[in-house]
């Protein structure tokens, strides 16, 4: 079962890029979702060698203010959106769930460098294959209130 099968499973989806940003940057434009102070071991999982994840939800001072975990680090979140350059233009298909490509993938990893988990920053090649796992892939699911 693939990511986004897994979500719809629970009532839920894949957040788009242009949903997964906003939620880790905030309203004041936060550069990592804890704020703007430097990574550091005790807020993310970073420069750790292969496999070397730490405990979901672990790293409490990592938290954006609104108690989001592991937003930066740890593993690199898929979204749903096709790679497309910026600037974002939401009409210009990447957000079709059904085109074959690469999807962006946020946050940076466990073996990422610290200015791969700026909220900025955006996977290129890390998810080669959509239908294929990689070490250091992972997701969360996403709902729109009504």
């Amino acid at each position: 079962m693939g990511a986004g099968a897994y979500c719809g499973e629970r009532g839920a989806r894949l957040p788009s890029e242009a949903e997964w940003e906003p939620a880790a940057r905030g309203t004041g434009a936060r550069t990592y979702p804890w704020g703007n102070q430097a990574p550091d071991q005790r807020r993310a999982r970073f420069a750790a060698g292969w496999n070397q994840t730490s405990i979901a939800g672990s790293l409490k001072a990592g938290a954006t203010p609104g108690g989001i975990f592991d937003m930066a680090g740890n593993v690199h979140e898929l979204t749903s959106s096709l790679y497309r350059p910026y600037p974002y233009v939401a009409g210009d298909g990447r957000e079709d769930g059904q085109a074959k490509g690469e999807r962006v993938t946020r946050g940076g990893a466990h073996d990422s460098t610290a200015d791969e988990l700026c909220n900025a920053w955006r996977g290129d090649g890390v998810s080669r294959s959509p239908r294929a796992a990689h070490h250091n892939i992972g997701f969360r699911c996403a709902k729109t209130l009504h």
